[in-house]
């Protein structure tokens, strides 16, 4: 609520206080009430006006506490668009091979996604966003640990080093933003994995279903990735599976059969322009 409503309270409490001892002196006064009755109605006034005082307090409170949490949302929003704008709009220079692996579980809980991407900095790598798989329409995990996220980054010439991940939600979609530290000036592979529960249900349920990514491009107007490949790996041996993209954009294996009688096809663009790709997968 704004200043000049609560303003409006105090002033309309000023006016009920001084209304209510008003009326009560004046009629004890015409009514020649003294002594212990009069004393009677003016603690009776006190008591209402102190309880009227009291609930205006707390409605002050709470109204104060309402506005500063609805003023703190909208900034936290306006960060985090802030940070997605930045991080999608900058020149990035670095080149980047991106593998992603797709486990289509035997059921719900055995959906997975593994994520490797191999990075030549140029001049360094400081931070990086990313949009993590989900199902259309769903509501986002808030937390990593919802959603099982854990990230990781390979021992190079670097030296020993770390990466920071922090769950975001913007605009109902989920992001998860890394920051590596110290900063990465060679060479150097990180991984990131999470389970999205009943990711591929519909899948399993009804034999079709379809994935898309957006591969943004900088203000550059060149994708950092160099190389892009999906696996696809299937963990019902009675699952023969299909994998077309729709665009023709890549090339798609055949179906492989593992020796745990899973199915495997892997897909790959090998020149990656910004490319918005969309898999559709079946029986």
């Amino acid at each position: 609520m704004s200043n000049d409503a609560r303003q409006v309270d105090w002033a309309r409490a000023r006016d009920v206080i001084t209304f209510i001892c008003t009326i009560g002196t004046s009629v004890a006064g015409l009514s020649g009430w003294t002594g212990g009755a009069a004393q009677v109605v003016l603690r009776a006034i006190a008591a209402v006006s102190g309880s009227y005082f009291l609930w205006l307090l707390l409605r002050y409170f709470r109204l104060t506490r309402s506005g500063t949490r609805a003023s703190l949302s909208k900034e936290l929003r306006q960060l985090e668009g802030d940070i997605v704008d930045t991080i999608s709009r900058q020149a990035e220079a670095n080149e980047e091979k991106v593998h992603v692996q797709l486990t289509i579980g035997l059921d719900d809980s055995g959906d997975r996604v593994d994520e490797t991407v191999e990075v030549d900095p140029n001049p360094q790598l400081v931070a990086r966003m990313i949009r993590p798989i989900t199902t259309f329409g769903s509501k986002p995990p808030k937390e990593l640990s919802d959603f099982a996220f854990d990230a990781r980054v390979d021992d190079s010439a670097n030296g020993p080093a770390q990466v920071r991940s922090t769950a975001l939600e913007i605009k109902g979609q989920l992001y998860v933003w890394l920051i590596f530290k110290p900063t990465l000036t060679k060479p150097v592979t990180w991984h990131c994995s999470y389970t999205q529960r009943a990711l591929w249900a519909d899948l399993r349920k009804s034999g079709h279903d379809r994935l898309v990514w957006n591969d943004d491009m900088p203000a550059n107007g060149r994708s950092p990735m160099t190389d892009f490949h999906v696996s696809f790996a299937f963990k019902d041996p009675g699952f023969r599976p299909n994998v077309r993209e729709k665009n023709s954009f890549g090339v798609c294996s055949a179906p492989r059969r593992e020796n745990d009688g899973s199915w495997v096809i892997d897909w790959q663009d090998p020149s990656p322009q910004g490319r918005r790709y969309e898999w559709e997968i079946t029986r």
